[in-house]
C-alpha cells in the first residue's frame, strides 16, 4: 500500500477514537446549548473535537481543539486530533506540526504516531518516520498497526530484512489482516523467502480475493518458488480483478510461458501491447512466444521493437545477433 493509501487508513482509525483514550464517557457532538463556550474544560473541549472530527466536521474541530490546547497545551490527544483536522483540510504541514507536539508530549500515544509516521511519509522523509515507530514501539512492541507501518516504511528504504523483521512482529499480533499478510508476503518475496511468501500470499489472497495487488505478488511469488501453475492461476485473477493494467497480462504471459501454454502466453502478451505499445517486457515476451512458435519473422519484429523502445535491452539484442 503506497504512503498515501496508508494515511487514509490512519486518518479513518483516528476519526473513529472519538472516545478519550482508556475508555470515559462519549464526547458530546457538539457543545450543549444552555453552557457558555468558556465554561467548558480542556478536557471536555478535546472530546468535543473529537466527536466533530468523528462526524467530519473538520472546521468546527479545529475550532474547538485550538480552543482546548489554549487551556492547556500539554494534552497530545487534543493535538492528535487538531493534526487529523487540520490534515482533512489539506493544510498538510501544519497537521504534521501537531502531529510532531503530540508526539513529543505523548511518544506512547499510538494513534498520534501512527498518523505522523505517515506524514513524514508523505513529506518524503522516512527515517523520521521510522524513528517515530520505532519510539513508539518501545512503549507497545507487539502493536500490530505500528510493527505494520514501520515494515512498510522500511521496505521504501530498501531495508529488507528489517522490514521482514517487523512484518513477521505485525503477523504474530494480528495474523488474520489481509493487509499485514500481503505486506509480510511481499517482504518474503524480497528478502528470498518464496516459499514461505508463496504461502502466506495464499493465505491474504483467500481473505481477500478482490485485491489485485496480492494476487499480483501470489503470483510472483509462485514464479519464484518454480510453481508456473500456481502463477497462472493467480495472475489470471488479478487480471480480472484490474483487466485493464498490462503489468498483469504481461505476468501472466511470463507465467503461461514457463508453463509451456504457448498460445495463451502469446494471447497474454499481445493484450498487453495492444494495451501499452511501449512496454518494452510486453514486447519482448511476444517476441520469445513467437519465436518458440517457430514465426522467426515476426519475432524478429517484435525484438526490432523492443531495441527501438530500450536500445539498452540486452536480451534482446542477443537474439537479434544470434539470428542474423
Amino acid at each position: 500500500m503506497n504512503p498515501a493509501a496508508r494515511w487514509l487508513v490512519a486518518v479513518a482509525l483516528l476519526a473513529g477514537c472519538a472516545g478519550p483514550q482508556g475508555g470515559g464517557r462519549p464526547a458530546p457532538a457538539k457543545p450543549a446549548p444552555d453552557r457558555q463556550p468558556d465554561s467548558y474544560s480542556a478536557d471536555e473541549l478535546e472530546r468535543i473535537g473529537k466527536a466533530y472530527n468523528a462526524q467530519g466536521e473538520s472546521a468546527k474541530a479545529v475550532e474547538v481543539l485550538r480552543e482546548s490546547i489554549a487551556l492547556d497545551e500539554g494534552r497530545a490527544g487534543a493535538h492528535a486530533q487538531l493534526g487529523l483536522a487540520l490534515s482533512r483540510q489539506g493544510k498538510a504541514e501544519q497537521a504534521r506540526e501537531a502531529l510532531v507536539r503530540a508526539h513529543r508530549l505523548d511518544p506512547t500515544h499510538v494513534e498520534a504516531a501512527l498518523l505522523l509516521g505517515m506524514a513524514h511519509d508523505l513529506a518524503g522523509d522516512p527515517e523520521k518516520a521510522c524513528k517515530v515507530y520505532q519510539e513508539t514501539l518501545a512503549h507497545h512492541p507487539q502493536h500490530a498497526a505500528l510493527l505494520h507501518e514501520l515494515g512498510n516504511t522500511l521496505l521504501m528504504l530498501g531495508r529488507s530484512a528489517e522490514a521482514h523483521k517487523a512484518l513477521a512482529g505485525a503477523r504474530r499480533a494480528s495474523p488474520a489482516d489481509p493487509d499485514v499478510l500481503g505486506d509480510y508476503g511481499y517482504a518474503c518475496l524480497v528478502t528470498g523467502h518464496a516459499a514461505e511468501a508463496r504461502k502466506v500470499l495464499a493465505e491474504a489472497h483467500n481473505r481477500a480475493p478482490d485485491r489485485a495487488d496480492i494476487a499480483l505478488n501470489l503470483g510472483r511469488a509462485c514464479l519464484a518458488d518454480k510453481q508456473p501453475a500456481c502463477a497462472i492461476e493467480a495472475f489470471e485473477a488479478a487480471c480480472e480483478l484490474k483487466s485493464q493494467d498490462p503489468e498483469g497480462w504481461v505476468l501472466l504471459a511470463l507465467a503461461r510461458l514457463r508453463g509451456g501454454r504457448l498460445g495463451p502466453a502469446r494471447q497474454a502478451a499481445e493484450r498487453a501491447v495492444a494495451m501499452q505499445g511501449s512496454h518494452v517486457r510486453a514486447r519482448f515476451l511476444l517476441g520469445v512466444v513467437l519465436d518458440a512458435q517457430g514465426e522467426r519473422k515476426q519475432a524478429r519484429r517484435a525484438f526490432q521493437k523492443v531495441i527501438e523502445l530500450d536500445p539498452a535491452f540486452q536480451p534482446a539484442r542477443d537474439w537479434l545477433r544470434k539470428h542474423r
